[in-house]
């Protein structure tokens, strides 16, 4: 899309990558942009020491109505997903509402990712935001984890059931 401006904020960017990016039209900043219409998030706040300050940061960059798209994995997949932010996996989708952020949709054949819209300035400080969701995923975590062993003594049951 030729109308499109894409701006890549990354602190440590390689020189001649951003070169190559500028080439073709991709900028890059160590800033966060202000007023952008969309932000998007592929596999950043994991990496964050704290994920919810830098959001409430480009939040307050933000206009009303700008679109995020977040790619979240607050999984150990990786050695570099921080264990620190691992209370985001189950009450992300709180934290995005408590800062003024409303759910939209997935992203089409992505379904990992998903579309928020900035609908109000939250006047919920981001370390309350971090200690409702942390008491939230202590509270559900456990009941998360029954539920998917329920689930699997049922198909044993089943097949104990079937068997005979």
């Amino acid at each position: 899309c030729s109308k499109l401006k894409v701006i890549l904020c990354e602190p440590y960017l390689d020189k001649q990558i951003e070169s190559k990016l500028s080439k073709k039209k991709i900028f890059s900043s160590r800033e966060i942009p202000v007023r952008a219409d969309v932000y998007i998030f592929i596999d950043v706040l994991e990496h964050i020491m704290e994920p919810l300050s830098y959001l409430q940061r480009v939040i307050k960059s933000a206009k009303i109505n700008s679109y995020f798209i977040f790619g979240n994995c607050f999984y150990p997949c990786i050695k570099c997903h921080l264990p620190s932010t691992f209370y985001l996996r189950h009450t992300f989708h709180l934290a995005a509402l408590l800062m003024g952020l409303s759910y939209v949709d997935k992203v089409k054949d992505a379904p990992y990712m998903k579309i928020y819209q900035l609908t109000s300035r939250s006047s919920i400080n981001t370390n309350n935001v971090r200690y409702i969701t942390k008491v939230t995923s202590l509270l559900i975590t456990p009941c998360i984890f029954g539920i998917r062993v329920l689930s699997k003594l049922k198909k044993i049951i089943k097949k104990l059931i079937s068997g005979i």
